[in-house]
């Protein structure tokens, strides 16, 4: 494999270094070396670096370069040296608060002696095609979530409307069930009044009164105390 590297500085600082390429290499391994001043830069989590160019033709390309120990790589393609002439290129380390480019540099890419089948120089956006992807699988997911959680609330809604169909249900159930108390007793009551008009139940009411201190008159309904005195 071959290998080049190349040191650039986030300082413009003049002439823009030449990387010499052939047209159609493939695979070619480029390492670049990044210098704030005279102090080579460090990455921190979460930054990242693009490699940007524009082609003779006008076309550009956008690729994502390989963080490695602060160096920072990336293999040749076809389209981006499809054409020959100068290739004006950049990076750009991006962050989430910072988006810095480089001092410019130029891939001088000599022209093939041998013409190769037709290819066709055009635009190559792989970051950025990865970036719209990445957005398309977020709102997925944002809309497979907002379907969970509105089945959650209709599941949390019919639950509370069951719960207070039970309640409900056990309400009247108690209703129920007073009345029929209240209707026992009502029906005792009658029964109770009704045997005391007979003579049967006289006799029994003059028996559980008497024992109270208490006297029923002869017809059943009249009783008075007797505080110790004796009923004639």
């Amino acid at each position: 494999m071959i290998t080049e590297q190349l040191r650039l500085n986030l300082i413009p600082n003049g002439i823009p270094p030449v990387i010499h390429v052939s047209q159609y290499d493939v695979g070619r391994t480029l390492q670049f070396i990044i210098y704030n001043g005279s102090s080579q830069y460090v990455f921190t989590s979460g930054e990242s670096a693009i490699l940007l160019g524009t082609k003779p033709d006008g076309h550009i390309f956008i690729y994502d370069l390989t963080i490695s120990n602060n160096v920072l790589s990336i293999d040749t393609t076809e389209q981006m040296l499809a054409i020959p002439g100068n290739v004006n290129a950049e990076i750009r380390i991006q962050g989430a608060d910072k988006d810095i480019g480089t001092a410019n540099f130029i891939f001088a890419v000599e022209e093939s002696p041998i013409y190769k089948d037709i290819i066709y120089s055009d635009s190559e956006i792989p970051a950025i095609e990865q970036a719209a992807a990445n957005i398309g699988q977020a709102k997925d997911a944002a809309s497979q979530a907002q379907a969970y959680m509105t089945n959650a609330q209709t599941a949390a809604t019919n639950a509370a409307a069951s719960a207070s169909s039970a309640s409900t249900s056990a309400t009247n159930a108690a209703a129920s069930e007073a009345n029929a108390s209240n209707s026992a007793a009502a029906a005792a009551i009658s029964e109770a009044n009704a045997f005391s008009g007979t003579p049967e139940g006289y006799a029994e009411l003059a028996s559980t009164f008497n024992a109270l201190g208490l006297y029923v008159d002869s017809d059943g309904y009249t009783c008075q105390a007797l505080f110790g005195e004796t009923k004639d």
